[in-house]
């Protein structure tokens, strides 16, 4: 049994976007935040200033954008985070390397055991794979429970997993079920297991110049069940509330095990929204 309290962040539309040019209603030529009115009060809106939006053909080309033009470079696929990061300024670039017509990297397949969601799979993608909902139908639930239908149909599993957002759904449940995150950089391909890949907040252990291709998750032994469960306290969007109760969550977690008789209970259960990144049950236990 598997336990994670996580939500979902990502509301932002796409659009198509001019060669070369990242330019909306909301992103301005200016380096300069604009002024606004708003009633008796004056604020300043974060404006963006202006990007350069490229198209590589390839990973490799990708690749070798991001090593050009260093952390002045941001990659973006179905943009739903990473427009929400601009507006606010969370983030800065001159350049974004878009990845989303990439071909080879939106497919969904299983083989050796494992199951294989590439980088540009949507978050849809995935919760309606009969293939996925056939070998770990845990993945299918999670996905649905993600922000809405919207942001769903955009969203990527790259994406997801190089944000980093402490509390995004999937990534407990990748960590729970001892999946890796497949790599490309300049020096070529590499696998880094989920437990070594989230760092802190908004923080992994991807390079600058590498790109997420695809999660690799190992499909359970027969007979095995997992379930990812969300707290909140209204709506699928808010902060999830054990968030604040990692005590509660504790004795949840303490109260499972007596009941259950399983020792080694602590181990599987990772809670998300709890910290900087993922903790395991038996993490909570010891703070």
């Amino acid at each position: 049994m598997m336990l994670a309290a996580a939500k979902s962040v990502d509301r932002g539309l796409t659009s198509e976007y001019p060669e070369h040019d990242f330019r909306g209603p909301t992103f301005h030529d200016v380096d300069q935040p604009l002024s606004t009115e708003h009633g008796s009060k004056k604020r300043i809106a974060p404006v963006p200033r202006a990007l350069s939006f490229l198209r590589p053909t390839s990973v490799e080309e990708a690749v070798a954008m991001l090593n050009e033009h260093g952390d002045e470079a941001k990659v973006v696929a179905g943009s739903t985070a990473l427009t929400i990061m601009l507006r606010n300024r969370l983030i800065d670039p001159s350049v974004l390397v878009s990845i989303g017509r990439l071909p080879g990297l939106n497919e969904i397949t299983s083989d050796a055991g494992q199951l294989r969601l590439g980088a540009l799979a949507t978050h849809r993608d995935v919760e309606r794979s009969p293939i996925a909902k056939e070998r770990i139908p845990v993945l299918t639930d999670t996905f649905h429970k993600v922000a809405n239908v919207r942001v769903r149909n955009v969203a990527t599993v790259g994406g997801v997993v190089a944000e980093a957002d402490y509390a995004s759904d999937p990534p407990a449940v990748f960590l729970a079920l001892d999946a890796e995150i497949e790599a490309q950089g300049p020096d070529g391909k590499r696998t880094i297991p989920a437990s070594e890949f989230f760092l802190s907040f908004y923080t992994t252990a991807l390079a600058q110049n590498e790109i997420v291709t695809a999660v690799r998750v190992p499909v359970p032994q027969p007979g095995t069940r997992a379930v990812y469960e969300k707290f909140v306290t209204r709506l699928s969007v808010d902060r999830p509330c054990v968030a604040e109760r990692r005590q509660c969550a504790y004795r949840l977690i303490r109260a499972l095990q007596k009941t259950f008789e399983w020792p080694s209970v602590l181990r599987w259960i990772p809670l998300y929204s709890i910290g900087p990144a993922v903790i395991i049950g038996s993490d909570a236990a010891t703070d």
